[in-house]
C-alpha cells in the first residue's frame, strides 16, 4: 500500500506543466518553455497570481523556525499591531515588504512612521517641508526649511519647568527653545546661557499670593532682586465683634540668585499657613482638641512667611523655618468672650508685627499684647518678640508662644458651657502667648491672645525694611515684585 501511495505522488508531480532544466524550474502552462536564466524557480501565468502562505499576525510572530528570506502574507490587522500585507524575515525579525519603496503617497498611515535613522527632506533636500491643513495648494516658502500653512492653529513647543531644564545638562545645543511652565515664558539657549523671552523683561513684574498655604516662586534667569510685602492674618473673628487682632505687615528688598526658590507661606485666620507644625494658636476644647472647637474664643492668625533656598524646589518638601526664613508678618491674636452677671464681656486680641515708638522713633520688636476684661486679673497673652515667644496670661488654660507658633488656649468643656473663651496667640517669627481664664471669685474673666512677632532685619541681603503693626484684617497675603 505504501508503494502505491508513493507511485501516485510521483505521477502527480510528473503531470505538472513545468520544465526542469539546469538553470531552474518553470511552473506554467504546458509547453511554456524554460525558466528564465538565473531563476531557480519561475511561475508563469497570464490569468493567475502567486499565492504565498497566508498567516495571521499571531501565527507570524509565533513562528519558531523562520529562516532569513522567508516570505508570508499576513491576512489580518489586529488593533495596535502591524496591518495586513507581505512580510519577510531578515534573520533577526520580520519587516514589511514595501511594494513601492518608501513612497508614502497621499494615503493614510496605518501605523507610526519610523524613519529608522533616515532623514525627512523636501525634494531631495533642495526645498523645505510644508505642513498644511486639508485643501492647501502651494509649496513651502523658498526661505523656509519648515513652513506651517494653517490659518487657525498654532505650534505648541515642548513645555517643562526649571527642574527638567537642569536635567538637560550644562551645554545644550545653541538655539534650543522650550516653554517654561515655572515662568510662563519661552527660554532660549544662546550658546552660553539661557535667556528668558518676555515682553516685560525691562519692567517690574508683580505676583500676589492670597490663598492660605504654601506657594513657590523660582527666581528666573537674570533676576537678582525682589521686593516683598508680607502680611500676617488676623485672628479668626468668629465672635462677630471685631475682636481679633490685625496681622502685621513687613516689606523689604531681598537679594536673590537665579534658579533659587522662594517658599511663600500665606497665613489664614484659622491659624494655618501651610506649615504642618502649625502657626497661630488655637482656642481649643481640651476634650476634643479640634481647631475652633471653643465657640467663645478665637484662634490666633497664622503668620505669613517667606523662606529661601538656593536650589530648585523638591516636590512635596518644605524647608524649616530656622535657617531659611527671610521675612515674616506676624499674625494677630484671637479675641475672647465671657458672659457674666454684669453683662457680656469681650477682650481684643493683640495686633501682630512690630511698630515704631512715636516718642523715640525706635522700632519696638514685640507684637501687641492682648486685652483683658475690665477687672484686676491679667488674663491676656503677651505679644511675641524677636527673641522669644509671648507669655501666656496669668489665669488657667494658657500656653506661651514659641518659635513660629502662637500659644494654644485650652478650656475645659465645663468652662466652655459657662461661656469662657480665651483667645489663641498669633503666629509669627516668635508667636504670641494665649489668653487665659479665671473662673472663681467675684471677678471671673478671660483675655485675648498676644500678637505674633514679625521678622526682617537689614543686612547684606535684606534692605529697605519697613515694619507696621496690626494693619491687616482677614487672611494674610504676600506680594512679590521683581525689581528692574
Amino acid at each position: 500500500m505504501a508503494r502505491f501511495s508513493t507511485f501516485l505522488a510521483g505521477a502527480a508531480l510528473l503531470a505538472l506543466p513545468f520544465s526542469a532544466l539546469a538553470q531552474g524550474v518553470l511552473i506554467g502552462p504546458a509547453g511554456g518553455g524554460t525558466a528564465a536564466a538565473g531563476a531557480a524557480l519561475e511561475v508563469r501565468s497570464d490569468t493567475k497570481g502567486f499565492l504565498p502562505p497566508r498567516l495571521t499576525y499571531a501565527n507570524r510572530v509565533g513562528m519558531t523556525n523562520a529562516v532569513a528570506g522567508m516570505l508570508v502574507y499576513q491576512s489580518d490587522s489586529p488593533g495596535g499591531q502591524p496591518g495586513a500585507g507581505y512580510y519577510y524575515y531578515t534573520g533577526g525579525g520580520w519587516l514589511p515588504l514595501q511594494t513601492q519603496g518608501d513612497n508614502l503617497g497621499n494615503g493614510v498611515a496605518g501605523t507610526n512612521i519610523n524613519l529608522n535613522g533616515n532623514k525627512l527632506v523636501g525634494s531631495g533636500g533642495n526645498v523645505g517641508l510644508r505642513i498644511e491643513g486639508l485643501g492647501g495648494g502651494r509649496g513651502p516658502d523658498n526661505n523656509a526649511v519648515l513652513d506651517f500653512t494653517i490659518g487657525d492653529k498654532g505650534v505648541v513647543l515642548p513645555r517643562f519647568n526649571y527642574q527638567t531644564r537642569a536635567a538637560l545638562g550644562t551645554t545644550p545645543p545653541q538655539g534650543l527653545v522650550f516653554f517654561n511652565t515655572d515662568t510662563n515664558h519661552l527660554n532660549v539657549y544662546d550658546g552660553t546661557s539661557w535667556q528668558e523671552v518676555s515682553t516685560t523683561a525691562s519692567s517690574a513684574t508683580e505676583y500676589t499670593y492670597t490663598a492660605p498655604g504654601v506657594h513657590t516662586y523660582v527666581v528666573p534667569d537674570g533676576v537678582t532682586s525682589v521686593h516683598l510685602e508680607v502680611a500676617g492674618a488676623s485672628g479668626s473673628n468668629r465672635l462677630g465683634q471685631d475682636l481679633s487682632g490685625p496681622g502685621g505687615l513687613v516689606s523689604a528688598d531681598v537679594q536673590v540668585t537665579p534658579l533659587s526658590t522662594l517658599y511663600l507661606l500665606v497665613g489664614g485666620t484659622d491659624g494655618s499657613n501651610g506649615d504642618p507644625n502649625g502657626s497661630g494658636g488655637l482656642s481649643l476644647d481640651t476634650n476634643t482638641r479640634t481647631p475652633a472647637s471653643n465657640p467663645n474664643g478665637e484662634n490666633g492668625g497664622g503668620a505669613s512667611e517667606v523662606r529661601y533656598v538656593t536650589s530648585l524646589p523638591t516636590p512635596g518638601s518644605l524647608p524649616g523655618r530656622s535657617t531659611t526664613q527671610l521675612v515674616a508678618g506676624g499674625g494677630g491674636g484671637g479675641g475672647s468672650f465671657l458672659p457674666s452677671t454684669g453683662g457680656i464681656r469681650y477682650a481684643n486680641g493683640g495686633g501682630g508685627g512690630f511698630r515704631v515708638d512715636r516718642s523715640t522713633g525706635n522700632l519696638v520688636t514685640q507684637g501687641q499684647d492682648g486685652d483683658n476684661n475690665p477687672n484686676a486679673a491679667s488674663y491676656a497673652g503677651r505679644g511675641g518678640t524677636s527673641t522669644s515667644g509671648g507669655r501666656q496670661g496669668m489665669g488657667s488654660g494658657g500656653n506661651d508662644g514659641a518659635a513660629g507658633l502662637g500659644g494654644n488656649a485650652n478650656t475645659t468643656s465645663q468652662r466652655i458651657s459657662q461661656g469662657y473663651g480665651p483667645g489663641g496667640g498669633g503666629g509669627g517669627y516668635f508667636g504670641g502667648g494665649s489668653g487665659t481664664y479665671g473662673a472663681g471669685g467675684t471677678n471671673p474673666g478671660v483675655g485675648g491672645g498676644g500678637g505674633g512677632a514679625s521678622y526682617a532685619f537689614s543686612n547684606a541681603r535684606i534692605t529697605n525694611v519697613v515694619h507696621q503693626q496690626g494693619v491687616n484684617t482677614g487672611n494674610g497675603y504676600i506680594k512679590l515684585t521683581v525689581n528692574p
